[in-house]
């Protein structure tokens, strides 16, 4: 059984020729530089380099998962220079 929030992401992806997000945003490197600001200036740096390298720049789409991402965000956030 579907949920209303997972059939309105349904329809909304229909209409979109990139993939969104849970947040309603679509999956480009654009958002996720938004998100990352939440990680900190690790995560920032990583996601303005990969910016940096993309032919689209900011409007590269992001083939991962949304939870891999910000899993992957949240886990560059939190390094520590040891």
């Amino acid at each position: 059984m579907t949920t209303e929030a997972e059939n309105r992401m349904k329809v909304l992806n229909h209409f979109s020729p990139i993939p969104l997000i849970s947040t309603g945003q679509p999956s480009t490197l654009g958002t996720y530089k938004e998100l990352a600001v939440f990680f900190g200036p690790k995560a920032e740096a990583f996601i303005d380099k990969k910016i940096a390298e993309a032919t689209k720049g900011k409007d590269e789409e992001v083939i991962a998962e949304e939870t891999q991402m910000l899993y992957l965000l949240a886990n560059i956030g939190a390094e520590t220079d040891d």
